[in-house]
C-alpha cells in the first residue's frame, strides 16, 4: 500500500502512529457513564446520548444540513466548514444536557427530511467527566461515498463535501464501462473463473463503475480544477471520505486514517483481498494512489481510536468506534450471526446479510462490503439496495394520497387491495438485482373510475414491499443458508406495520421490528463502542437488542399477494432504461 507522503509538520507525528496500527492506546480518566453517538445524514445531523448501563438512548440533539444541489450540472455539494460548525453543536448539546441536576429528556422520533423529487438520484449526572466517549456513526445519504478534497497543511478544504448524489462522474463511468479494457477484464476474468473458481474472478466477470463512487468522484474533482492539479503535483493535495475527514478535524489534523467499513463502499476497496485494489486504481481509473488513507479498525477493545483536540469541547474526549450507517444498522438490529439480516427502510432500502469471515461474489447486483473489523477480526456482509424509498413517500403525499403519515398504515389497509394499481418506485432508478438507473418511476391504473387515493397509496406501499421482495429473493437464492436467522426491520419506514407485515408475507418469514427503530444506526455504532469501553462483550450484543413487534406471515393472503406480485413485475418491464 502507497501512504501518503506529508509535506506539513502538522502531519509528521501521523505517519508514525496511523498506518496499519491499531487505534492508540489511551484511556479516558473517568469511568464512563454515558456515550455520544453521532448521526450525520444528508439532511440532518443528529447527536444521541446513551447511557453505558444498557445502552439505553435518554436524548437526542438534531440539527438539519444544507444540501447544494445545481441541475445543470449534476452537483451535490455540502459545506464542510457548516457540517463541521453542527458536528461540534450537536456534541456540545449532548454533553451540556448531563449537566442538569434533575435531568428529563422528552425525545420524540426525527424523521430525516427527504430530498425534494427532482433531486434523485436520563439519570442525574453532576459532571462533563462522566461522558467519557465519543462516536460517529457515519451515515451519509444512502452510502458512504462522500468525498473532500484539501490541503494537507491546514485542513483548507479545495472542493466542498461531494455527496453520493452528485452526478458529474456519471459520464465518464459510462464511458469507462463500455470501454475494451473493461470489457476484455471482464472475459478474461470470466475465463480465469472458469478453471479456477476463485470468488474475486467471479466478482471481475461482472465489474462494472457508478457515478457514486468516491474514485471517479475524486479524480473529476482534480481533474477539472487546474488548481487542484497543481497542487496534487506538489504533494500539497490530500483527500478524504468523511470518515476520514471528522476524525483530521477531531484531532487537529494528527489522525489520519480510514475505518473499514466505510472504505469498503468507495469504489477504491477490494474485499476479497482486504485492501485497495491497485491494480483497477492504477489502469482503469487513474486514482492518484498517494492520496490513499491508511485503514485502521471499527474498534479495538480497550482502546480508543484516538483522543480529540482539547480546544474543542474543552476536554480531550476518547472516540471509541466508526461505522458506516448501514453497518450500523445491522449491529444496532444485532445481526452478528451468519446468515442474520437486516432490512432498512429509511431514506433508500437497504438488506444487508451477515456473511461472517468470507465476502460474497454476486452475479446479481448485491455488494460485497465489510461490515465491521474489531480487535482484528473481519466481518463481511453482502447488501442489497434501492435508492429514494423514503422520496417515494413523500411523492404520495404531494399527490394527495394522504396527509399525516402517521395515518399510512390504516389508510392502506382500509381497502383489501389496490384495485389494479402498481406503482414502479423508480425514482433513483432500480439497483439489485437490475442495476438500471435509467429506469423510470410510473404509477400504472387499469379502472380509474373507481380507484380511490387509498388504492393508490397502497400500491406505493406494496411497490416498496415489492422491491424489498426482490432484493430478498435474490440474496436468498445466491447466498443459500443451512438455517433461517432473524430477519430484522429498521428505519423510518419500518415503523408502518403495513408495509411490514406485506413483507413478512411477500418473503414468507417472519420479521422482527426492533424497539427504538429510526435510531438503530446510531445505537449500533454506540453498542460497538461499549465493547471498546470494555462495557460488554460481543456475544452480550445481541441480548440487548429488545424487539418491538413480530409480524408472522399471512398464509391465507400469500397466494393473492404474489398473484399482484407478479403482475407488478411485469409492469417494471415497462419502465426499465427509458430515462433520457
Amino acid at each position: 500500500m502507497i501512504y501518503p507522503s506529508q509535506d506539513s509538520s502538522s502531519f509528521v507525528p501521523l505517519l508514525g502512529e496511523c498506518s496499519k496500527k491499531s487505534p492508540e492506546k489511551r484511556h479516558h480518566s473517568t469511568h464512563p457513564t454515558h456515550i455520544i453517538a453521532v448521526d450525520i445524514g444528508t439532511t440532518t445531523i443528529r447527536s444521541c446520548l446513551f447511557r453505558v448501563n444498557g445502552c439505553e438512548r435518554i436524548g437526542e440533539f438534531p440539527d438539519n444540513v444544507e444540501v447544494d444541489y445545481d441541475e445543470s450540472d449534476g452537483k451535490a455539494e455540502i459545506d464542510p466548514d457548516n457540517l463541521w460548525g453542527k458536528f461540534v453543536s450537536v456534541v456540545k448539546r449532548a454533553r451540556e444536557s448531563i449537566d442538569l441536576p434533575y435531568l428529563l429528556i422528552t425525545v420524540s422520533s426525527v424523521q430525516k427530511p427527504q430530498p425534494r423529487r427532482d433531486q434523485r438520484s436520563p439519570s442525574h449526572s453532576a459532571h462533563k467527566e462522566t461522558v467519557s466517549s465519543l462516536m460517529t456513526s457515519e451515515s451519509i445519504g444512502e452510502r458512504e461515498w462522500e468525498s473532500i478534497v484539501f490541503l494537507r497543511s491546514n485542513l483548507e478544504p479545495t472542493t466542498k463535501i461531494i455527496l453520493w448524489n452528485d452526478k458529474r462522474a456519471k459520464a465518464e463511468c459510462e464511458n469507462k464501462n463500455r470501454s475494451p479494457l473493461l470489457k476484455g477484464l471482464n472475459t478474461v476474468a470470466a475465463i480465469l473463473h472458469y478453471f479456477l473458481r476463485l470468488p474475486r474472478l467471479r466478482a471481475a466477470m461482472v465489474l462494472r463503475f457508478i457515478g457514486s463512487m468516491v474514485s471517479f468522484r475524486v479524480v473529476k474533482a482534480i481533474n477539472d480544477n487546474p488548481v487542484n492539479k497543481t497542487l496534487l503535483s506538489s504533494g500539497r493535495l490530500a483527500y478524504a471520505c468523511l470518515d476520514t475527514w471528522i476524525m483530521l478535524k477531531l484531532t487537529g489534523g494528527r489522525h489520519l486514517a480510514t475505518e473499514p467499513s466505510n472504505v469498503s463502499a468507495t469504489g477504491l476497496y477490494d474485499p476479497f483481498i482486504t485492501d485497495y485494489n491497485m491494480a483497477v486504481l492504477r489502469w482503469m481509473v487513474h486514482f492518484p494512489r498517494q492520496l490513499l488513507v491508511p485503514i485502521t479498525e471499527s474498534a479495538v477493545t480497550g482502546s480508543p481510536h484516538c483522543m480529540t483536540d482539547p480546544s474543542i469541547f474543552g476536554e480531550s474526549l476518547p472516540l471509541h468506534a466508526v461505522l458506516a450507517d448501514q453497518q450500523s444498522a445491522l449491529f444496532g438490529c444485532g445481526g452478528l450471526r451468519r446468515g442474520d439480516t437486516t432490512i432498512s427502510m429509511g431514506t433508500g432500502i437497504f438488506i444487508q446479510k451477515n456473511l461472517e469471515d468470507k465476502p460474497h461474489a454476486s452475479m446479481k447486483g448485491l455488494y460485497p462490503l465489510v461490515a465491521w473489523k474489531v480487535d482484528g477480526r473481519t466481518t463481511f456482509l453482502a447488501e442489497g439496495q434501492q435508492h429514494q424509498s423514503a422520496a417515494c413517500i413523500e411523492w404520495a403525499k404531494e399527490q394527495g394520497y394522504f396527509s399525516d403519515v402517521a395515518q399510512t398504515s390504516s389508510i392502506a389497509s382500509s381497502v383489501s387491495d389496490s384495485n389494479g394499481v402498481t406503482y414502479v418506485p423508480a425514482i433513483g432508478g432500480l439497483q439489485t438485482p437490475y442495476d438500471d438507473d435509467r429506469a423510470i418511476e410510473k404509477m400504472f391504473e387499469t379502472r380509474p373510475e373507481t380507484t380511490t387515493n387509498a388504492h393508490r397509496l397502497r400500491a406505493v406501499l406494496e411497490g416498496l414491499s415489492f422491491r424489498v421482495h426482490e432484493i430478498f429473493g435474490t440474496m436468498e437464492r445466491e447466498i443459500v443458508s443451512k438455517e433461517k436467522s432473524a430477519v430484522r426491520i429498521c428505519g423510518g419506514i419500518s415503523a408502518n406495520d403495513f408495509v411490514c407485515q406485506t413483507i413478512a408475507t411477500l418473503i414468507n418469514r417472519p420479521v422482527e421490528r426492533i424497539t427504538d427503530s429510526t435510531y438503530a444506526a446510531a445505537r449500533g455504532v454506540a453498542l460497538m463502542a461499549g465493547i471498546s469501553l470494555g462495557a460488554w462483550k460481543m456475544e452480550d450484543v445481541s441480548s440487548m437488542v429488545s424487539i418491538e413487534k413480530t409480524f408472522m406471515p399471512k398464509s391465507d393472503e400469500r397466494c393473492r399477494l404474489m398473484e399482484t406480485f407478479s403482475q407488478w413485475q411485469k409492469h417494471v418491464q415497462k419502465c426499465l432504461g427509458k430515462r433520457e
